[in-house]
């Protein structure tokens, strides 16, 4: 994961974009007229900077970014303003090329323009990110229930063992697989729009995802149902509500722990 500096007037467009990066980068985030911004460029090492335009005036003299950038020129700097707000920052960019994207922020214009200045891929920096996500060691498990209370619950259990991430519906699970990796999937049997079984499938139909064990959490205890539960062959299955060490010493038991 890279080193980023992300400069700009506090307010909801700088927090929101510092969210959206701190999923990708290890942000440092600071205003514009900061005394000795310089010198933390130099301690931080970042390797490259955005900078929020708004209410920004790199023109008017005695700015303290026109003059730290002279010295900084070699750092890939990305710049997030509308129209009106880079004609008023001409200097900033004939001292260091920024590159702007245009405000309101598409998310993924964003990070496809920092790609572009790092001369990486989409898929390389996300690599990156998963990797340092994951460095504790820890097994990643990933917890599908429609059911806030039980989604609550079940990270509690676990929360002190596993890296836990829930998500509220199927369709969100396929799509967090892809970024989280988990290690095993706990997966509500019973779900509207996209159920348990549908969700499995999806998950059996992708390569990439196919090998991960999925435990199922079911509801209904009558033997139908669980046999239709067991008949879709998923690792494991628990009746919710799941008792903590049951939950824990079958997830020990599907991981091989």
């Amino acid at each position: 994961m890279r080193n980023m500096l992300l400069i700009g007037k506090m307010n909801e467009v700088l927090a929101d974009l510092n969210k959206t990066l701190l999923e990708y980068f290890r942000v440092q985030i600071t205003s514009e007229n900061r005394d000795g911004l310089s010198d933390l460029i130099k301690v931080a090492k970042p390797d490259f900077i955005v900078i929020s335009l708004i209410g920004i005036y790199s023109d008017d003299s005695g700015t303290s970014l026109t003059s730290v950038f002279k010295k900084y020129r070699e750092i890939p700097i990305i710049t997030i303003g509308n129209e009106q707000e880079v004609k008023r920052n001409e200097a900033l960019f004939r001292i260091c090329g920024a590159h702007n994207v245009a405000r309101p922020v598409n998310n993924t214009q964003l990070l496809l323009a920092i790609c572009k200045v790092l001369g990486i891929t989409l898929e390389r920096m996300r690599e990156e990110a998963r990797d340092l996500e994951h460095k504790d060691g820890r097994k990643r498990i990933l917890v599908v229930d429609d059911d806030p209370m039980m989604l609550k619950t079940i990270k509690m259990y676990l929360d002190d063992i596993y890296d836990v991430r829930v998500v509220p519906s199927g369709t969100k699970a396929v799509a967090s697989i892809g970024k989280f990796q988990p290690d095993l999937v706990l997966l509500d049997y019973e779900m509207p729009v996209v159920d348990g079984r549908q969700t499995l499938e999806m998950i059996r139909t992708d390569k990439d995802f196919s090998r991960i064990p999925v435990i199922f959490l079911t509801g209904v205890g009558d033997r139908a149902h669980i046999e239709q539960v067991i008949g879709l062959k998923p690792q494991g299955y628990l009746l919710k509500p799941p008792v903590k060490d049951t939950l824990r010493d079958t997830i020990r038991e599907v991981l091989g722990e």
